[in-house]
């Protein structure tokens, strides 16, 4: 199809749009907090508005017939590069040639953990895998055959040396499906049902068997406590639905909501033992459409998944294998992770979903200006609110709070409270701050602010600690006991009871002797040497108190 030159500029500006989006994977910001995700949403904000230009461009200069086939190709052997560089990059890593974005682990690409990076890289994978099998159709081995063969074999050694079964699942299932289409399995197995029903059935309720046997091993075999810690979560995220279904609890309430739940259900008593040692900080409900259930409701959630149903129907029926299959790979990942938490994923998510729509958009110019406006809306708002300048300051200043130079610290984070009172890990700094300094008043209000938004169990101790100082002993056992039912794994919270009990000023025997019972006997996830120190000094606090009663 040979373009004007009206079309041929509009498809660069829509491509450069394109590009400027999804670029934002290769981008590593390391001038705020590990975690902070600021400077993503500050490029997305201006590639946003970049597109939503591209878009006018495109109604202007299109003309409503044009094929939407060279945007859709240009989307996805972008995701396909992309995607190769961040195999590139992960093998160096593996190699010890390149520093992982997270010290914790081997393996990340441009992510802090490989577990967004291996959904990043399945996404890739099944593009690219569409691609091969549809250059195999024709029959002819060309250069960018081979190309494209050698990019596949790099995403399936990363995928595989990443270790995501979410991951791996998400690539099996979707490539099933693709070679079922691709090569008309469809047809074939309706014939074959037709002439050997029970035959069929059988044989499906015996693949079904082999599938959930795989399943099982993936999942408790390989990384056992990482699946019974996803179990455990989603226990609690039931429990957070049934609570208020329809409406949710807001946006970036998970980590409150089921935090909550999570102390709650562990102050009863009644818990398996394994839940205590798989539970952590509820940071993602490794299931995001849970979590959409928790902070939105079940109506948006449903919503969502027509959404989702609706875009892979119309690319199924354009015959957008490649579409279909990397928005089949992305929401099976996010079945077991957390992809629409990360704004590359989501980002990604969201793009694939529009390039399904893409030839409907296309066909009106009405559409493709309605969509500009709310992207270059969207895109604006991000730029504008955006505190990326708050969290590059909160970065550099926060090395007095770190270095003990709580005095200076004191000053910065008073100048950066009022743009950071939404983080509750900015908020427990600025609460230890003041707690060091001896304000212990202004750290109780911070804390407060800060369990607002989050229910862990560093907050709930700072807070105990503030009223134990504070001559406040009743409200102060209340939240260290808070501490210890948000973690009952962590001996760290029995040792500080221990000596809370033991303070003349709330002195409890009966208490003090259990909680160092617990000290003493309690089997650690893992030993440390600060465990060894702790239960010396408990030893040496009770044959203190056995002396002074004698």
């Amino acid at each position: 199809m040979c373009l004007t030159k009206k079309e041929s500029v509009a498809y660069f500006w829509g491509g450069l749009g394109i590009v400027s989006m999804l670029s934002v994977v290769l981008l590593r910001f390391e001038d705020i907090p590990v975690g902070a995700t600021e400077g993503h949403w500050l490029w997305i904000g201006r590639a946003f508005i970049s597109l939503s230009i591209s878009l006018v461009l495109m109604a202007l200069l299109l003309s409503p017939s044009i094929k939407a086939d060279k945007l859709g190709s240009l989307f996805s052997w972008t995701l396909i590069f992309l995607s190769s560089i961040e195999a590139v990059w992960g093998l160096l890593q593996l190699a010890g040639c390149a520093m992982p974005g997270n010290l914790l682990f081997t393996l990340t690409g441009t992510f802090n953990n490989p577990g967004p990076y291996s959904g990043y890289v399945a996404v890739g994978y099944m593009l690219c895998f569409n691609e091969w099998l549809r250059l195999k159709e024709k029959g002819r081995r060309t250069p960018v055959y081979f190309v494209v063969e050698i990019v596949l074999v790099l995403l399936l050694c990363v995928l595989i040396a990443a270790m995501s079964r979410a991951a791996w699942l998400a690539v099996v299932v979707s490539s099933v499906w693709l070679c079922f289409v691709r090569y008309s399995w469809h047809r074939r197995l309706s014939h074959y049902l037709h002439e050997n029903k029970w035959k069929v059935i059988s044989g499906g309720v015996m693949l079904l068997s082999v599938c959930v046997g795989l399943l099982c091993i993936l999942g408790f075999v390989i990384k056992g406590n990482s699946a019974l810690g996803r179990l455990f979560i989603w226990k609690l995220c039931i429990q957070a639905i049934a609570g208020q279904p329809l409406t949710g609890y807001g946006d970036g309430s998970f980590t409150h909501v089921c935090g909550v739940l999570q102390e709650k259900h562990f102050a009863s008593g009644d818990y398996e033992a394994w839940e205590e040692y798989v539970a952590g900080i509820p940071e993602y409900a490794f299931n995001d459409y849970l979590q959409i259930a928790v902070e939105k409701g079940l109506l948006v959630l449903i919503l969502f998944l027509a959404i989702i149903c609706l875009a892979w129907y119309r690319a199924y029926r354009r015959k957008k294998y490649g579409f279909c299959a990397a928005l089949m790979s992305l929401s099976v990942f996010a079945f077991f992770s957390y992809p629409l938490q990360i704004p590359v994923l989501q980002v990604t998510f969201y793009a694939i979903i529009g390039m399904c729509f893409w030839e409907d958009i296309l066909r009106s110019r009405f559409w493709l200006v309605l969509i500009a406006l709310c992207l270059g809306g969207t895109g604006w708002a991000i730029c504008t609110d955006n505190s990326y300048s708050a969290y590059v300051n909160w970065k550099k200043d926060s090395r007095w709070y770190y270095n003990g130079k709580y005095e200076i610290a004191e000053e910065k984070y008073v100048r950066l409270y009022p743009l950071l009172k939404g983080n509750h890990n900015f908020l427990y700094e600025y609460g230890h701050i003041l707690y060091e300094l001896g304000k212990y008043e202004q750290s109780v209000d911070i804390v407060e602010e800060a369990l607002e938004l989050c229910n862990t169990q560093v907050v709930w101790y700072l807070q105990g600690m503030n009223y134990w100082k504070l001559n406040r002993y009743e409200e102060a056992e209340k939240c260290l006991i808070r501490s210890r039912n948000v973690l009952p794994i962590r001996i760290y919270s029995y040792y500080v009871l221990t000596k809370f009990y033991a303070d003349p000023a709330c002195f409890q025997p009966e208490k003090m002797k259990e909680n160092a019972r617990i000290v003493l006997t309690k089997e650690p996830k893992v030993m440390s040497k600060a465990i060894e120190d702790m239960r010396k000094k408990v030893r040496a606090l009770l044959e203190e108190r056995e002396r002074a009663v004698k």
